[in-house]
């Protein structure tokens, strides 16, 4: 349903403009659902592929969320993968994964939840994120090589302007590993 609300928005804003404004804006309304169709085909496959298969024959397929965003400003997007799945779960949250527009593995965080949001850009380059987790915002700051694994020991994210990538209520997609 939230993803319909800027298509919504979309058609409604048509009405009052000119035929010229309405085949611009309608382009622009089929490329964001364009991109965000081929986007979700990219993270399903890398889910199936190197988040779900190597798990063997314990699960077949799993539920997830994501976002995508240039956390190093070199003009490419990378993936946040939040699995959903009781598979990928605990009592103090699920794995998350980031992956570079070529599918490679660039993080894996444990007991994460939503919301997941972006900050500053830090010092290495990279942007601060900022996960829910232990009862917290937590601050991951990158390190140059990568963001810290855990964030439930990370320090309480204080007076951080964030931009929201995966809000606290998501949409999920995929299979439940339990319904097998």
């Amino acid at each position: 349903m939230l993803k319909l609300i800027p298509l919504l928005l979309g058609v409604v804003s048509l009405a009052a403009c000119s035929p010229e404004q309405e085949n611009a804006a309608a382009t622009q309304v089929d490329s964001q659902v364009e991109s965000h169709e081929q986007a979700l085909t990219f993270v399903s496959a890398l889910v199936q592929d190197k988040i779900v298969a190597p798990e063997g024959e314990l699960i077949s397929h799993a539920q997830f969320t994501f976002a995508k965003h240039d956390l190093n400003q070199d003009g490419n997007q990378e993936y946040l993968v939040l699995m959903s799945d009781p598979y990928f779960c605990g009592s103090g949250g699920c794995n998350l994964y980031i992956f570079d527009d070529q599918g490679n593995e660039l993080n894996y965080f444990t007991v994460a939840k939503s919301p997941v949001s972006v900050g500053k850009q830090g010092e290495s380059g990279w942007a601060d994120l900022v996960m829910y987790s232990n009862g917290a915002n937590r601050l991951m700051v990158h390190d140059g090589q990568h963001y810290p694994t855990n964030p439930s020991v990370e320090p309480e994210a204080t007076d951080a302007t964030v931009t929201e990538l995966i809000p606290r209520d998501y949409e999920m997609y995929g299979k439940s590993s339990l319904q097998e």
